[in-house]
């Protein structure tokens, strides 16, 4: 009987440093190679307006780019890249006081990677309106990006 609870106290040990070295694990991983597959807190810096703009931008691995940001828009898009170099492009719809549907903006932007959990980048946005012609907006032009990736936490 001593023996058989000596087994278990052994077996529920080791359990429990299985359970706690997969737990530090899974916390700790990170790919040998950086990619951008994952959600990334974002700082959007657009020269013509003050301040910056908050957004979590999500790389999905079959290349679907997912921008929503502080300004109440969800942006969806794709990228292309590898090692620690990408491209995206996305979308967005601006709306008049009124609701209305009013302009299209196209975003292009290159990241590189600055390790495995940040990334700068820069880009240009155009804005057109609803007949196609590119137009002058505030958010019109170059901006830079800085981004740092979302990471698991523990409760």
């Amino acid at each position: 009987m001593r023996s058989k609870r000596i087994y278990i106290l052994f077996l529920v040990v080791g359990l429990l440093a299985a359970l706690s070295t997969t737990v530090y694990a899974t916390s700790n991983y990170h790919a040998a190679t950086p990619t951008i597959v994952g959600v990334w807190d974002t700082k959007i810096k657009v020269p013509s307006l003050e301040g910056s703009v908050d957004a979590l931008y999500t790389f999905s691995a079959d290349g679907n780019f997912l921008d929503i940001n502080s300004t109440h828009e969800t942006n969806p898009g794709v990228w292309i890249g590898a090692g620690n170099t990408y491209v995206v492009t996305f979308y967005a719809f601006n709306y008049d006081e009124k609701g209305q549907y009013n302009l299209k903006a196209k975003v292009r932007a290159t990241i590189r990677m600055n390790g495995a959990d940040q990334y700068t980048g820069k880009g240009v946005t155009e804005i057109y309106d609803l007949k196609g012609k590119l137009v002058e907006h505030p958010w019109s032009g170059p901006f830079e990006i800085s981004g740092t990736r979302v990471e698991v936490e523990l409760p």
